[in-house]
C-alpha cells in the first residue's frame, strides 16, 4: 500500500515535471518569451495533499515501533550507568533508537569503562564487569 501510494505521488509529480518541459521548450521554439502554465487542479492538489500525510502518519508510527529496550547488567550490581551521548538519564528499559551509544559504568574501587555499544533488535542486553582498582599498600613504596 505504501509503496502504491508512493507510486502515485512519483508519478503525479513526473507528469507535473514532464509537461512543464514540453510547454517550456515548445515556447522556446516557437521564439515567445511568454510561458503561461496550467495549474494542477484542485482535487488533484487535495488528493496528493491526502496522500502525503498518510504517509507521513505511517512513517512516524513506523519509527515509533523501532525504539528497542535496552537493559545493562553489571558486575558489581548497583554501578552508576551513563549513556554519553544522549541527553536522558539510563534507567533500566529505557526505549532507544537503533544504534551505536558510547556508555559509562563506574563504581568507587573499580576502574570505570567506557565502550561504545551498537544497540538493535538482536543486540539489546548488556552484561559489563568492572575490574577492581588495586589497592597500593604505602608501606610497600618506601622499602
Amino acid at each position: 500500500m505504501y509503496n502504491k501510494n508512493k507510486a502515485m505521488i512519483l508519478s503525479t509529480i513526473m507528469t507535473a515535471v514532464i509537461t512543464t518541459l514540453v510547454i517550456v521548450l515548445i515556447s522556446f521554439i516557437s521564439g515567445s518569451d511568454k510561458v503561461e502554465l496550467e495549474k494542477p487542479k484542485k482535487e488533484k492538489q487535495e488528493t496528493l495533499k491526502k496522500e502525503v500525510k498518510k504517509i507521513k502518519k505511517r512513517t512516524i508510527k513506523k519509527q515509533r515501533q523501532k525504539l528497542i529496550k535496552l537493559k545493562i547488567i553489571t558486575e558489581p550490581k548497583n554501578a552508576k550507568i551513563r549513556i554519553l551521548n544522549i541527553k536522558p538519564k539510563y534507567k533500566e528499559n529505557i526505549k532507544l533508537k537503533p544504534g551505536k551509544y558510547k556508555i559509562e559504568i563506574s563504581k568507587n574501587g573499580y576502574i570505570t569503562k567506557k565502550e561504545w555499544f551498537e544497540i538493535n533488535e538482536n543486540n539489546n542486553k548488556l552484561k559489563i564487569k568492572l575490574k577492581k582498582e588495586k589497592e597500593i599498600d604505602i608501606n610497600e613504596l618506601f622499602k
